[in-house]
């Protein structure tokens, strides 16, 4: 049994045992106590535990230290506050009715009050052996506990509840009839320096690139490497009396490792350096997963990346958990006032069925389309107008479980009444339809789902939208001759169906998945560079709104490819860090460099290669240009100096000999910039 589990326990304790004198020196001035809570110190088989709120950390201390290399030090900085406790920890296995006798040798500093520090034997509390209030040297407690007939264990604590420090070392639990030290790692001489990173979002900005870190060790030593493996910047920051910032200030913008070492620890985190932006572009969007992500405020990360719409699911068999009972998500609700607070237009996913509707599948029947159709508008009442809702997700797949079916036919059913439900209540809320699913390789092989499109349009489903939506995926597949030829296809046909209005196209799910090639899907590099590929051939292709998906991998799962097509790893694995994946940094990239920019021509200038031609303010030209296979040399035309721009970032100015700049293209997108450049063409 866990102490946390007995927490009711502490307040029920009436009558403690007086506390036990300490003898030894009285402790002259030492060392203030760090502000706030610090970094934690890792003892193999201890656990460091803290509960109600309590401020109490455990480090390693080299310097004061009764035996051996290291003694444990227990800090609580938080005051005395009923069910506020915290300590170190270990259970072993004990025989009942046997007598142990325990030691422990103690060293304290500003123990604030009375009882409230004490070593516990049992998940009761009781007895206590305490520890004096004040300062004292190094002491030995000694003392007994006879288990009882049905304890099989003995779970050995040190608790604090008040402010002041704490040191333990080599403390032993013997059986009455045996020398032998029950405890593992009495001593605490296997211990691990552990380090924390204070910054939460590592996507940093050129003008204070900061990493602010804290460890349980005096220094930490760092280093910084290119994509290449290059050492691009190292140094030492001393952590012993406060977090320290690492600057990366001067680091040239791009994707780079961050290695963070002290004593014994290692750890390795990604890093994005990106140069300032305007305000995000509504044409970039991804999907955030509120409900696998609770409370965890992912809106910087869009910030970063250039993003200014955000996909949020609200399930419909979440929210109406009673007949006509609609309990909304408070991580929602905090989710899209984040979102506005940075002018992030969300758009809200309607789907999928109720249980207390159709027998928990899709909506076909009047009943459970008119319950939907109170859901959509009570979405939308809730959310208002400044948003766009799509109704439904991927009537086409799976997942519409209707007894109508998943036809064109069937999914009108629904959208008509759901769509006059929202309207009225969030006039000139945009409604988005009809969401279609598709990969790639069916889409190309096959007319079905373009059929299905088609006879949407021709049954009139254009007059109930306002934005024609489909999702597209064509992994492990470059986007060229995939994803390209199903955007500009799809595009075709809406512009057929509205010739006199130009309706808006959003690709509102696209991605790749970084589970690797063998497990059908791409490596870290390919997702980087085919997204950022992918997001200018979808603006060549008439794309109004470009979607990511999704934000955050999922679930610390690296081979499940449903978890792993984040542009930020997963907040788990990262102890909480928002941590990019290159992909994150190449996106961010490509929003600044298309930023202003519209699509004038493609180009191919060399059989294997790509080049996008942009036209931006005050007549500005610029081209984005990548090799869609092997590696290919071009030449750029130009009077003058060209910048050009990697995927992550940085730039380089390169002069031109004989009126030519000679380039290497690769897989991974440039762009070229300046005024003198005139056209691209075969080196």
């Amino acid at each position: 049994m866990s102490l946390r589990s007995v927490r009711p326990l502490l307040r029920a304790l009436t009558g403690a045992l007086a506390a036990i004198a300490l003898a030894g020196s009285i402790l002259g001035p030492a060392e203030p106590a760090r502000a706030g809570t610090s970094v934690s110190g890792s003892f193999p088989s201890w656990q460091i535990f803290s509960s109600g709120g309590a401020q109490v950390t455990a480090s390693i201390d080299r310097d004061v230290r009764r035996g051996g290399s290291v003694a444990a030090q227990v800090a609580n900085v938080g005051p005395r506050s009923g069910g506020s406790f915290g300590g170190l920890t270990q259970t072993i296995a004990a025989q009942p009715s046997t007598e142990y006798s325990f030691s422990a040798w103690v060293r304290t500093h500003q123990v604030a009050d009375a009882q409230t520090a004490r070593f516990v034997v049992n998940a009761a509390w009781s007895p206590s052996t305490w520890i004096a209030e004040g300062s004292a040297g190094w002491t030995e407690l000694t003392w007994s506990y006879r288990t009882k007939a049905d304890e099989s264990s003995l779970v050995v604590a040190l608790v604090t509840e008040s402010t002041g420090r704490i040191w333990i070392d080599d403390l032993s639990v013997r059986r009455e009839d045996s020398s032998t030290n029950l405890l593992r790692n009495p001593g605490f001489e296997t211990a691990h320096e552990t380090i924390r990173v204070l910054t939460p979002d590592l996507v940093l900005p050129r003008e204070a690139p900061d990493v602010v870190v804290d460890s349980s060790a005096a220094r930490v030593a760092w280093e910084l490497t290119d994509t290449t493996g290059a050492a691009v910047k190292e140094g030492i920051v001393v952590t012993a009396a406060a977090p320290a910032a690492i600057s990366l200030l001067g680091v040239p913008d791009g994707f780079y490792s961050l290695e963070l070492s002290a004593g014994t620890t290692v750890r390795r985190l990604d890093v994005g350096i990106v140069g300032a932006r305007g305000p995000a572009a509504v044409r970039w969007g991804t999907t955030m997963h509120v409900d696998l992500h609770g409370a965890l405020d992912q809106t910087p990360l869009l910030t970063d990346l250039g993003i200014a719409s955000a996909r949020v699911s609200l399930r419909w068999e979440n929210l109406e958990t009673e007949p006509g009972v609609f309990s909304w998500d408070p991580n929602i609700d905090a989710a899209v006032a984040q979102l506005r607070a940075r002018g992030i237009q969300p758009v809200f996913v309607l789907a999928y069925a109720n249980r207390h509707y159709d027998g928990g599948r899709t909506p076909s029947s009047a009943e459970g389309i008119a319950a939907f159709a109170r859901f959509a508008a009570a979405a939308a009442a809730r959310y208002g107008a400044d948003a766009a809702y799509e109704i439904y997700n991927e009537w086409n797949a799976e997942t519409t479980t209707s007894a109508c079916g998943r036809t064109p036919e069937c999914y009108l059913e629904l959208l008509g009444p759901a769509r006059a439900a929202l309207r009225e209540a969030a006039p000139g809320a945009t409604v988005v339809g009809p969401v279609l699913g598709g990969l790639t390789a069916h889409w190309l092989t096959t007319d079905e789902s373009y059929d299905w499109l088609q006879r949407f349009f021709e049954l009139g489903g254009l007059d109930l939208i306002d934005v024609v939506s489909i999702h597209n995926y064509g992994f492990p597949s470059a986007p060229e001759g995939h994803n390209e030829e199903v955007l500009e296809r799809v595009r075709a046909l809406v512009d057929r169906f509205s010739p006199d209005e130009r309706v808006e196209l959003w690709l509102t799910e696209t991605g790749w998945a970084t589970v690797g090639t063998a497990a059908g899907g791409v490596d870290e590099a390919q997702q980087a560079s085919y997204l950022a590929r992918d997001a200018i051939l979808s603006a060549v292709a008439g794309v109004d709104r470009y979607f990511v998906y999704d934000l955050l991998d999922d679930w610390a799962d690296p081979t499940n490819a449903a978890a792993r097509f984040g542009l930020f790893r997963n907040p788990a694995e990262q102890k909480g860090t928002l941590a990019p994946k290159p992909a994150g940094v190449a996106f961010a990239t490509a929003t600044r460099q298309l930023e202003g920019f519209t699509v004038l021509r493609s180009e191919r200038p060399v059989e294997g290669t790509r080049s996008i031609l942009l036209s931006g303010p005050d007549g500005a030209s610029k081209r984005a240009l990548w090799a869609t296979g092997a590696a290919r040399t071009v030449l750029i035309a130009t009077s003058t100096p060209i910048t050009v721009t990697d995927q992550w970032g940085t730039d380089r100015i390169e002069t031109p000999s004989g009126g030519v700049v000679e380039l290497e293209l690769t897989g991974a997108p440039v762009y070229v910039s300046g005024a003198g450049v005139t056209g691209v063409s075969a080196g």
